[in-house]
């Protein structure tokens, strides 16, 4: 892949990944306590980027994707998240409990 394509994958990521945050700071649709989800323990767990103080990488699909019991009781999170979720895919960003620097 050549250089702007490059940086253009990279800023993209970038942007989606700080929106998506943003998004689940809002909403805060797991309500997170003592690292535990309102609806089902960890989602992450077993994940090899995972530590004690959270994730040490930068993976876009983790901070898209929300399970089901979450997604209905969050739908406007939901949405959100899955419009971005569409334009991550359109561009091959979308890879699960990917790094950022394996997708691009």
């Amino acid at each position: 892949m050549d250089e702007s394509k490059t940086r253009f994958k990279s800023e993209l990521y970038d942007a989606l990944y700080e929106t998506a945050d943003s998004i689940l700071k809002k909403y805060d649709p797991c309500k997170f306590k003592s690292g535990t989800c309102k609806t089902r323990g960890n989602c992450c767990e077993g994940c090899k980027y995972l530590s004690k103080n959270g994730c040490t990488v930068k993976a876009l699909s983790c901070k898209l994707w929300l399970c089901d019991d979450v997604r209905r009781s969050c739908p406007e999170c939901a949405a959100a998240l899955d419009s971005l979720c569409s334009v991550s895919q359109k561009f091959n960003l979308y890879g699960f409990r990917m790094r950022k620097e394996d997708i691009i």
